[in-house]
């Protein structure tokens, strides 16, 4: 809001060729033509402080207090006497009256929706503040859930919101630390692929303004406003699920988390058993790093050997060898399809459990 105020007394001053500034209630400038007095103390708003009135003249200035909803916060100035510079400061102080109230209905109304995303509202409250915010209630709706690394999201807030400046249809803001929600209404004719699409746009922006990683969460498309809660739970759960079982994929989609979903559900002491008995005497961390690119490059080749050696640019015998090694150390063949399932799903459940760790 700062920004809003400094750009009003700077327009302000443009228009009219004088000094204009606001001080707070105690009398510290907050914005100011003459940028060398922010962060100071004004003399005459000090003096002014001491009067009753709300409008008065101290040191060649004309100030006005300024009550926002009964509470005195600002004292707006112009260096200059006269009626014309009352009138100046009486069109200032409209200006920022109305910045303030835009302000403060702009953070009730993602107060309102935050208690939406996180099911604390009953069904009336949300009918009357969506008429209260001019939210159509029955328009169809996804949540995206952007995780960025720690101390970013506030600068990744401010990017989003310039992607998607229409504040009627789009909301954005920080939910949580490393966490942006952004409430996207969409158009009748939105696909999926579309709505994927602009997670891709966002994850690469992002990528650019930050030179950072950041993961997207999508969540189901809603078509009510009660309904947000489940699309913010879903794009929460396929970010949680995604960094681990799929670290690499930036876009993490809730009905595309294939097995880690499963794993996710399991309890703790039943993932435990179930590697005990697959990674027998600590059979998985005899794997060193050469051997689990070789497993990766594996799977990721459909347990195709010729493709896998030639992307892992080794002889055919050398990879033959290194399979026989993992053979020989856990006890499974991974060119078997059943003994590459086992170790395949072992894995997640072993990043599942490390995660939780």
């Amino acid at each position: 809001m700062l920004d809003l105020l400094q750009n009003a007394v700077t327009k302000a001053s443009e228009l009219v060729n004088a000094e204009f500034g606001i001080a707070d209630e105690n009398g510290v400038v907050i914005a100011c033509s003459d940028g060398s007095k922010i962060n100071s103390v004004s003399q005459p708003a000090r003096e002014f402080l001491s009067l009753k009135s709300k409008t008065g003249v101290s040191g060649g200035y004309t100030l006005q207090k300024l009550y926002i909803r009964n509470r005195f916060e600002y004292i707006v100035f112009v260096k200059g006497t006269g009626e014309q510079f009352e009138k100046y400061l009486s069109l200032l102080s409209m200006n920022v009256l109305n910045i303030r109230q835009l302000t403060d209905d702009r953070s009730s109304r993602i107060n309102f929706l935050k208690a939406v995303l996180r099911g604390g509202l009953a069904a009336g409250d949300i009918a009357l503040n969506s008429r209260l915010y001019r939210i159509t209630p029955d328009s169809e709706r996804v949540v995206y859930l952007v995780k960025t690394e720690p101390r970013s999201e506030s600068y990744a807030c401010d990017v989003l919101q310039g992607m998607f400046p229409n504040k009627q249809k789009d909301t954005v803001f920080v939910i949580e630390d490393e966490k942006i929600a952004l409430i996207r209404e969409l158009a009748g004719s939105a696909e999926g692929e579309e709505v994927y699409r602009v997670a891709e746009t966002i994850a690469d922006t992002l990528n650019a303004e930050l030179m950072e990683n950041v993961f997207v969460g999508i969540g189901p498309v809603v078509s009510n406003l009660r309904d947000l809660s489940r699309s913010y739970a879903e794009a929460d759960l396929a970010l949680t699920i995604g960094m681990i079982f799929d670290s690499d994929k930036r876009i993490k989609k809730y009905d595309d988390l294939g097995i880690g979903r499963l794993i996710y559900k399991l309890p703790e002491d039943a993932c435990n058993a179930f590697l005990d008995e697959v990674f027998k005497d600590g059979s998985f961390e005899s794997l060193d790093d050469e051997t689990m690119h070789t497993i990766h490059s594996f799977f990721k080749n459909s347990l195709n050997v010729s493709e896998t050696s030639r992307q892992l640019f080794v002889h055919r015998n050398t990879l033959v060898y290194r399979l026989d090694k993992i053979q020989k150390l856990t006890g499974l063949d991974l060119r078997k399809f059943d003994d590459a399932v086992v170790f395949k799903v072992a894995m997640l459940v072993k990043n599942y459990i490390d995660s939780r760790r």
